[in-house]
């Protein structure tokens, strides 16, 4: 998975591992059957604006600014990656006193 998330080709990381494409691509897809599963639990009914307007400030580097704009205002002093952005959204949505 990393071969590919840095970029590789599905007939490189192939070659690099040692097996056929097709179980690169069998991988793959079972990679994203789980993630969809996962974020489907996760984010369900949560409100679409929210997880935009976290996403957009917390997780992109953005352009003219060159950090996230949660860090250019001191609001963030990290980027956010999806889980830990989940996570977040869930602790705002779980009222308070629940665990």
């Amino acid at each position: 998975m990393s071969a590919l998330v840095e970029g590789n080709s599905v007939r490189a990381t192939a070659r690099m591992v040692g097996v056929e494409h097709k179980t690169v691509l069998r991988v793959l897809s079972r990679a994203g059957d789980r993630c969809a599963q996962v974020l489907n639990g996760r984010m369900r009914n949560m409100p679409g604006r929210m997880v935009q307007f976290a996403w957009y400030n917390f997780c992109p580097i953005h352009e003219a600014l060159h950090v996230a704009p949660a860090m250019a205002s001191g609001v963030a002093d990290h980027l956010r990656d999806a889980g830990e952005l989940v996570s977040l959204l869930e602790a705002e949505e779980r009222p308070e006193g629940a665990a």
